[in-house]
C-alpha cells in the first residue's frame, strides 16, 4: 500500500475512536441525567418514618428532614445502582422519607434514605434504586 492509503485509513481509525470516546462519555453523562425531574415536577414530602426495630437508627435519623429541592438534586445527580452496589457501599439504615410526584398527569412514586439511596418508580412506573455518594459521607450531598 502506499502512503496516502495507510493515511487515510489512520484518519479513518482516528475519526472512529473519536466517535467512540464521544459516545461512552456522552452515555455516562446521560446514564446520571436520565432521571432529573421537569420543572413542572409537583413534589409532595411524606413525613420521616423509623422502624420501630431499629432503636440505633432512631437516634441518627430522628433529626432528618428533606426538602424539594433536596428532592430535586437526588433525582439530578443519583445514578441507578448495579448488582451489589447497595451492599458494597451503602450503609444500611431503617430510617426513610417517602413521597410522589406528579408530572402530566402521572403519579410516581419515590423513598429517600439517609444514607444517599432512592428508590422510585420514576420515571417508566418500574422500581429502582438509584445512590448518591456513598454512605461513609453523611453529610446530605
Amino acid at each position: 500500500m502506499d502512503s496516502k492509503g495507510t493515511r487515510g485509513r489512520e484518519k479513518s481509525m482516528n475519526w472512529r475512536v473519536y466517535v467512540l470516546f464521544l459516545m461512552l462519555f456522552s452515555s455516562n453523562a446521560i446514564a446520571h441525567a436520565q432521571f432529573a425531574l421537569p420543572p413542572s415536577a409537583k413534589i409532595s414530602i411524606g413525613k420521616l418514618r423509623i422502624d420501630d426495630k431499629a432503636r440505633n437508627d432512631a437516634q441518627v435519623c430522628s433529626g432528618w428532614t428533606i426538602n424539594a429541592k433536596q428532592v430535586r438534586s437526588m433525582f439530578r445527580t443519583y445514578h441507578r445502582l448495579g448488582p451489589g452496589d447497595l451492599h458494597d457501599y451503602y450503609t444500611e439504615m431503617q430510617c426513610w422519607i417517602d413521597g410522589t410526584l406528579e408530572v402530566d398527569g402521572k403519579t410516581f412514586h419515590w423513598e429517600a434514605q439517609l444514607i444517599h439511596i432512592l428508590n422510585t418508580d420514576w420515571p417508566d412506573g418500574v422500581d429502582k434504586t438509584l445512590g448518591g455518594k456513598y454512605s461513609g459521607d453523611l453529610s446530605g450531598q
